[in-house]
């Protein structure tokens, strides 16, 4: 094996979200408008996310990508960013040599969009991808196999860079973090350069002491965490007034509101102090109708609150067509 990087190269375009203003028909049920609130504000907050991420991902970034794109699918079920984060994940465990996970969720975005802007790409990947599986891809009893004749050829040849560099990354393969760490270490002992490597950056992190830190999924799901602790979610829209029973030109709106709740959590390992939820609502063309804030006050780790604001600021109730939840705390 040759020294190499497994980014591959890949050269990721950043989408621009473009917002689209539509009309709703009047004559829907009260509770399908809600639904359809609620699903503009999670696609607007998805789509803002994954353009986020997408920057992570341009940067090279993806062990940070990973978590945030999973969270997009779990947080945001139904939306266009969600179904094209399963694109972009899987890309993004190609990158990191997790060929199976990329696999599965390159075939998972094309059953939902086969005709999606990157189901051409996406199907060429999955060809690409599916070669190198076949070729370089072990079961769990070739790896082990694979892993006993590497640490027999680094024990005889400890000089062999291409046996050293493929024992660090079967052990890594095979979940063995700690081994995989130290033996990385022995390449980065032997070999700096391999220090500015993409896939050993990925994976160790030199410390200001010159030891390294092994970045399991564990340790970069918890720093992602840390960074970005406080997570709104079950966001949802209602219609609340003493007219809302009825429609026609004689109806009055001045006792309208228009809802939104929602719940949020401090995943941190850290007290959130101050902690609020500033809520906007939106009409055509982005229109700013009027923006709200509730004070949470502090969170303890793992700690969840539920929130609730009524809008009256609008002309017409039906012409809120949106709204979006930004969270704000001290630490």
């Amino acid at each position: 094996m040759s020294v190499r990087s497994l980014s591959g190269g890949l050269a990721l375009l950043l989408l621009v979200v473009a917002g689209c203003a539509s009309t709703y028909n009047l004559s829907s049920p009260r509770s399908a408008l809600g639904r359809t609130d609620s699903a503009r504000g999670n696609a607007s907050a998805a789509a803002k996310e994954l353009t986020a991420v997408q920057r992570v991902m341009h940067a090279g970034d993806y062990a940070m990508a990973i978590p945030r794109l999973k969270s997009i699918i779990a947080r945001y079920p139904g939306t266009d960013a969600a179904v094209e984060s399963r694109y972009f994940l899987g890309l993004a465990h190609a990158e990191m040599g997790g060929l199976p996970e990329a696999l599965d969720q390159l075939n998972r975005y094309l059953e939902l969009a086969p005709g999606g802007q990157y189901a051409e790409s996406c199907r060429a990947r999955v060809t690409e991808l599916g070669e190198q599986v076949e070729q370089r891809y072990l079961t769990p009893e070739q790896l082990r196999a694979r892993i006993a004749e590497r640490e027999q050829q680094v024990a005889t040849s400890p000089e062999n860079f291409d046996a050293q560099l493929d024992l660090a990354d079967l052990y890594w393969k095979n979940q063995q973090w700690d081994k995989a760490g130290a033996q990385y270490q022995v390449v980065l002992a032997q070999w700096p350069q391999m220090g500015n490597d993409l896939t050993v950056r990925s994976r160790m992190e030199l410390q200001p002491d010159g030891t390294y830190l092994i970045l399991t999924p564990a340790e970069v799901s918890r720093r992602h965490a840390e960074a970005d602790p406080l997570v709104i979610f079950n966001t949802s829209t209602y219609r609340s007034g003493k007219n809302r029973s009825g429609w026609g030109w004689g109806r009055s709106y001045k006792d309208d509101r228009y809802n939104v709740s929602g719940q949020v959590t401090n995943r941190g390992s850290a007290k959130l102090r101050n902690v609020a939820i500033i809520v906007t609502t939106f009409g055509t063309a982005n229109r700013v109708y009027e923006s709200k804030t509730v004070r949470i006050g502090s969170l303890n780790p793992q700690d969840t609150r539920a929130f609730n604001l009524s809008f009256e600021g609008f002309d017409i109730i039906e012409n809120v067509l949106r709204h979006e939840c930004v969270g704000t705390f001290e630490r």
